[in-house]
């Protein structure tokens, strides 16, 4: 079995800079709220039902299928299943990576202003200590 490793760890980078925007939000939210955030909650638990981690999407309600669509971890899996078992080349993964892409210039960008929102409504309260 070969394995496509610079595609796979290029994915992978991708996915952590996509994801990474979404921890961004969570941070955010928890130096507000002092407690856990459903930010977190709500992502894990979509991405373990819905993106394909552990049954097909093709087998989901289509009421529920969309969810799997708005979600970044649909497309790494997909893209890393291809890279890592059956040798893909970046050519047929560039639609997932397209999509990873967007979604990172969504994510960071809004995990960014959340964290500084955060972080600053955290400083007027005098909370920073408590982390």
């Amino acid at each position: 079995m070969e394995i496509n490793i610079l595609l796979s760890i290029f994915v992978l980078l991708l996915s952590v800079i996509c994801i990474g925007g979404i921890g961004l939000v969570s941070a955010g939210i928890i130096m507000v709220t002092k407690r856990g955030d459903p930010v977190s909650w709500i992502f894990t638990t979509l991405s373990g039902l819905v993106s394909g981690a552990f049954f097909p999407i093709a087998i989901l309600p289509i009421w529920i299928r969309w969810t799997s669509y708005i979600m970044p971890t649909t497309y790494a899996i997909r893209a890393l299943r291809k890279a890592l078992l059956v040798n893909a080349t970046f050519s047929s993964v560039r639609g997932d990576v397209l999509i990873l892409t967007l979604m990172s210039l969504i994510t960071v960008p809004i995990g960014l202003a959340t964290f500084k929102w955060g972080f600053n409504k955290a400083r007027e309260k005098g909370s920073l200590v408590e982390y």
